[in-house]
């Protein structure tokens, strides 16, 4: 690894005006096609898996390619190889903590049981050599069609990443960074005065553990992805004012419904340090393949995004 994940991040929070894509590791297909494109662009690579694509045998591993986080950490590691890509990428987890597997949600398991295997689940991250751990606690299904309250996504927060600290400390392993918050538009994060309060007292309780701070913290800027559109609307107004705020805090603005935007938003730099593209990277695959699609003319999701200057 040439560059820490960190590094890329203090570049752009320092006025680098560029977005690190978090990439939706559909199909190996996808996968080596990304690493094709990083190859030639010489671009780090960011792959985000959520719990339901990737995660651990004992859970029911993955819907995609039916990925443990081993088996997932081990092809990835091939297919860099194999297409000669000496570049860095990072294995990230996207979406991980309670009830973040759509089964434990369905089946309305307690909190105590989601929080335990949302802790077995990172253990088995770590383990697997992540770069990334997003803490997400704000799937709730006791909790629905309303805000969850913000102190119980502080709490869960802080108790999370103190148990991914004492883990990794216990067995010796890497550093890891951790993303929080949600990109849920009716989650309590949408207000940017919210924003800067929950960073100022998330950092707050993390110092008096001598945990770290996160590395992203997630806002919401109009965007939402649905099928194959973007139907959300992207403020740009909101999206300045919360790239300044993370700034100003010394963390990056995750955006997550990166999918579908026109060329005209992405060419505004929008502040983002990190934006995610999980669908439209499935599409491409599947109508045409990403591969197919550089090879016709036409661009991939992630190559236009590299094309517009993210």
């Amino acid at each position: 690894m040439k560059n820490t994940m960190k590094q890329y991040v203090d570049y752009i929070v320092n006025g680098g005006k560029s977005t690190m894509l978090g990439i939706g590791p559909m199909s190996p297909a996808l996968i080596q096609a990304c690493f094709e494109l990083g190859k030639e662009k010489d671009l780090p690579l960011m792959f985000i898996a959520s719990r339901n694509q990737v995660d651990a045998d004992e859970f029911g591993a993955g819907y995609v390619n039916n990925w443990d986080q081993f088996r997932f950490a081990a092809d990835l590691k091939a297919m860099a190889e194999k297409v000669g890509f000496d570049g860095d990428y990072f294995l990230c987890r996207d979406h991980g903590g309670p009830w973040q597997r759509d089964k434990e949600r369905k089946d309305h398991i307690p909190e105590d049981e989601a929080m335990k295997l949302a802790r077995r689940s990172y253990q088995i991250d770590m383990d697997a050599g992540f770069d990334l751990l997003h803490i997400d606690p704000t799937k709730d299904p006791y909790v629905v069609g309303k805000v969850i309250d913000i102190e119980l996504v502080l709490s869960r927060t802080v108790e999370l990443i103190r148990f991914c600290e004492e883990y990794r400390k216990a067995n010796g392993l890497k550093e890891f960074f951790y993303e929080v918050g949600t990109e849920e538009t009716n989650g309590g994060l949408t207000d940017v005065n919210a924003y800067e309060g929950f960073i100022i007292e998330l950092n707050k309780r993390l110092a008096a553990e001598a945990l770290p701070q996160p590395l992203f913290i997630v806002g919401q800027t109009g965007t939402l992805t649905r099928l194959t559109k973007n139907v959300g609307h992207f403020n740009d107004k909101q999206s300045a004012e919360l790239s300044a705020i993370s700034t100003r805090h010394g963390v990056g603005l995750k955006e997550h419904n990166g999918d579908y935007l026109p060329d005209e938003i992405l060419l505004k730099h929008p502040g983002w340090d990190h934006g995610d593209e999980r669908r439209s990277g499935l599409r491409h695959h599947r109508n045409p393949s990403v591969s197919e699609a550089r090879g016709s003319g036409k661009r991939s999701g992630g190559e236009r995004l590299y094309q517009v200057g993210l």
